[in-house]
């Protein structure tokens, strides 16, 4: 499951009476953890900016310890997963090469070419 901002959900509070609030048992992974729960729930899409969303909270700053964190739900919920773990895998070896040198310049690249989120 891809990440979703949480500043840009808007929660009826007859569905946290159903579902429950942020389980406080996860530092990172608590708003990951209320969107499997929400997961089944009836929904609507604005295709709107209304929020704008910085990168520099915890699941951020402590992005290695994020990554488990959200496992641990995932799999609390869905069970083991196969494909989780590579995918998984995949962001940390891409974290880790985006610390040395070369990630650095292939960033930077990829930025100039207006590419950096994909």
């Amino acid at each position: 499951m891809r990440s979703v901002s949480h500043p840009t959900w808007f929660v009826r509070k007859e569905v946290y009476d159903r579902v429950g609030m942020f389980n406080s048992e996860y530092k990172i992974a608590m708003d990951y953890d209320l969107m499997c729960r929400l997961a089944d729930e009836p929904y609507g899409y604005l295709d709107k900016t209304i929020a704008v969303f910085d990168d520099a909270g915890i699941s951020s700053s402590q992005y290695l310890r994020s990554l488990e964190e959200n496992k641990k739900v995932y799999e609390s919920y869905f069970g083991t997963s196969v494909l989780l773990r590579l995918w998984q895998w995949r962001l940390k070896t891409l974290h880790w090469l985006l610390k040395t040198p070369f990630g650095k310049w292939l960033f930077a690249v990829k930025k100039k070419a207006g590419l950096e989120n994909w």
